[in-house]
């Protein structure tokens, strides 16, 4: 099987319904062509990063994408949830 590398990309809005919606866009080499797509609009259980990180974990294994072994980068904006000291998604 050929390698997979990809690269996730991922903003948060809660809507006026007060429920959390995450766009997940991906970003991978199509036969050497960078290729840009929208991966997912998912909504975690909640604004906070371990719900978030589970909804983009989830909505990646469905379309069979493993993150462990696929995913060799993540980018976010700089909002607490992604980039907190003690709790943020990426730490």
């Amino acid at each position: 099987m050929k390698p997979f590398y990809c690269s996730l990309l991922f903003d948060g809005r809660t809507d006026k319904s007060l429920s959390e919606k995450e766009i997940i866009i991906i970003k991978y080499l199509d036969e050497g062509v960078p290729t840009i797509k929208l991966l997912s609009i998912t909504e975690p259980e909640s604004g906070k990063a371990e719900a978030v990180f589970e909804a983009i974990k989830a909505k990646a294994e469905d379309m069979d994408l493993s993150l462990g072994r696929s995913c060799i980068a993540m980018a976010a904006h700089g909002a607490s949830v992604n980039f907190g000291s003690q709790s943020g998604m990426m730490v």
